[in-house]
């Protein structure tokens, strides 16, 4: 019997405490509603100065509103209109009122209700955020020329698509106060006026792309594409138009964005969209556009040119254009070798070792014939667009050099450093045709020997070095080695051979060529014959002596000649340096 008597009890208490929220809430809810109503209708006067409490306030009836975030829209006739709008904020919906003249400029801005983080979103009530905008041509603002939030970024991406949602209706239907005026077709502002549009959708696999429309323009002149894409904040949408004969870029035009005021909302300025005007198909596929300023515009335009990208695989698989692999292959290497003459080029993959890397190799030959360089067609492993993908690149070697340079196919990719270095390892090991001067240069600088074979593959590959020789006796016993190197010197390179034998002595060191001038290298100048480089006895400093004695830095350069004598030194210690860490190290 005490358990009934307390869940009656409870029972009584709940009905009763039911009874008074509800006597609560039909007394307090007209008070809330009506300090609201009084609260917009004060800010009616707030955001429209001119308004008279004789204007008609009366909402219009039957403006198509959907697509915009407008709830109310009043007509103040003869002076402009109150707009009523509402957004999703961070943390609440938010609520806000502006008034426009009859020239499109705005009269004033509240925000009616908000909910969103103090310090933060609830700063869109601030009178610091709501002043800025009277005077200013709606238009501007719905480009999003003001003041965002700071630290409230989705706050402010929300009231800038809010905003320019509300100047696009305005422009639409009021045209900037004329009274009715015709929206302009951006489908037409990038094709041409009078244009006729027909949906071909249907006619197209449009599935995992983010093309949303597909729609012929006059027929077969140019196809439109609708796309939507996710910048900084999602559903961000555009319109892009190609030219069914050149394939190429018409225009470009940004529909729908939330993108940060100031960063990633400039790729709705003019601006930016006009470098879309003729962009040339290969382009638009490796999104080569401008940048916009601003800490969150790489994360706008990283997924506008992912869906640039994609739109324009779309386009060359169902109408063409672009380039083949082929053709874009040819070109670079026109660019890339200017004097070539084409028709000499020679293909000599076949005459190396097979690599899984390389799709070609090519010589390429001046109008003389002579050869100019080598270019490496390979597909590699490397970073696409943030996903790793096998890419393709050239690696272009001139003669004489080791590489000259990296062309890639696509210009946002990336290759594995290690891919690269595979391709310069097989093209030492492989192709590199070593420089080697006369015999007499060799014997010069080795004159007990009587021949001399290339051993430099047998070595590591460097620059400075043209070079390395086994010196050998008449029964190809090896005596030493002979150094065929460059240095840097004040009248441009200077080539010279170096002997030393298998106990590390040195042999004869002889000057194969240079551009030097000797005549005021005080006192070995004095000599009018032995004094003139390459027969300066300052060069004798590095004959007939033990390798690993010779410390280059205790030998001076020349008054006069400090240019040539010190290029010659950096050459000495870097040879001594490599031998006996290579060379002679291995013996």
């Amino acid at each position: 019997m005490r358990h009934l008597k307390i869940v009656f009890t409870l029972m009584i208490v709940v009905v009763l405490s039911s009874v008074g929220v509800f006597a609560v809430e039909q007394i307090t809810t007209p008070i809330i509603e009506q300090a609201q109503f009084e609260a917009e209708n004060a800010a009616l006067f707030e955001v429209f100065p001119a308004l008279e409490s004789s204007d008609d306030l009366t909402p219009e009836e039957g403006l198509d509103l959907e697509g915009t975030t407008i709830t109310q829209v009043i007509e103040i006739d003869g002076k402009g209109y109150i707009y009523t709008a509402q957004f999703q904020g961070f943390q609440s919906q938010i609520k806000y009122m502006i008034g426009v003249d009859l020239e499109g400029t705005i009269t004033g801005y509240q925000t009616l209700e908000q909910g969103d983080t103090p310090g933060y979103g609830a700063k869109i009530a601030d009178p610091l955020f709501s002043n800025q905008f009277a005077g200013e041509a709606l238009s501007s603002v719905g480009a999003g020329e003001f003041d965002g939030i700071a630290g409230a970024t989705i706050t402010t991406g929300g009231f800038t698509g809010s905003i320019q949602k509300l100047a696009d209706f305005h422009d639409a239907t009021f045209a900037g106060g004329g009274g009715g005026g015709e929206e302009t077709d951006p489908r037409e502002e990038i094709t041409s006026e009078g244009a006729s549009f027909t949906d071909v959708t249907g006619d197209y696999d449009i599935s995992g792309t983010p093309i949303t429309k597909v729609e012929m323009v006059n027929d077969d002149e140019a196809v439109i594409y609708h796309v939507t894409f996710e910048g900084w904040q999602p559903d961000a949408s555009y319109i892009i138009a190609f030219d069914l004969e050149t394939h190429d870029v018409l225009g470009f035009r940004v529909i729908e964005h939330n993108e940060t005021t100031g960063i990633g909302s400039l790729i709705a300025e003019d601006d930016f969209m006009a470098q879309f005007d003729g962009l040339a198909h290969n382009d638009a596929l490796n999104g080569n556009i401008d940048s916009v300023s601003g800490a969150t515009a790489p994360v706008t335009l990283s997924g506008l040119r992912d869906s640039l990208n994609e739109v324009t695989l779309f386009h060359q698989t169902y109408f063409g254009g672009g380039e083949s692999d082929e053709e874009k292959l040819e070109r670079l290497i026109g660019e890339t070798f200017p004097s070539e003459n084409s028709e000499l080029r020679e293909d000599v993959t076949a005459d190396y070792p097979a690599n899984e890397s390389i799709l070609n190799i090519f010589d390429i030959y001046n109008d003389d014939a002579e050869r100019i360089g080598v270019v490496y067609y390979a597909e590699v492993l490397g970073n696409s667009y943030g996903d790793v993908a096998d890419i393709k690149l050239l690696l272009v070697v001139e003669e004489g050099s080791i590489m000259s340079d990296v062309i890639l196919f696509d210009d946002n990719e990336t290759p594995s450093i290690f891919e690269l270095n595979n391709l310069l390892n097989y093209h030492i090991a492989h192709y590199l045709t070593f420089l080697a001067p006369d015999e007499a240069a060799l014997s010069a600088a080795y004159p007990d020997a009587v021949s001399f074979d290339s051993v430099y593959g047998d070595y590591p590959y460097s620059a400075d070095i043209l070079n390395v020789f086994e010196a050998k006796d008449e029964s190809d016993n090896v005596l030493g080695y002979v150094y065929y190197a460059v240095a840097s010197g004040f009248g441009g390179d200077i080539t010279f051979t170096w002997g030393v034998d298998n106990a590390g002595i040195t042999k004869q060191l002889s000057i194969v060529s240079h551009g030097e001038s000797w005549n005021n290298a005080y006192p070995y100048s004095e000599d009018p014959v032995a004094g003139i480089f390459p027969n300066t006895s300052w060069l004798d400093q590095f004959e007939e002596t033990d390798l690993s004695s010779i410390n280059v830095g205790d030998i001076d350069d020349v008054a006069g000649v400090s240019t040539t004598t010190g290029g010659m030194k950096e050459a000495f210690a870097y040879i001594i340096e490599y031998h006996e860490t290579n060379v002679g190290g291995a013996n």
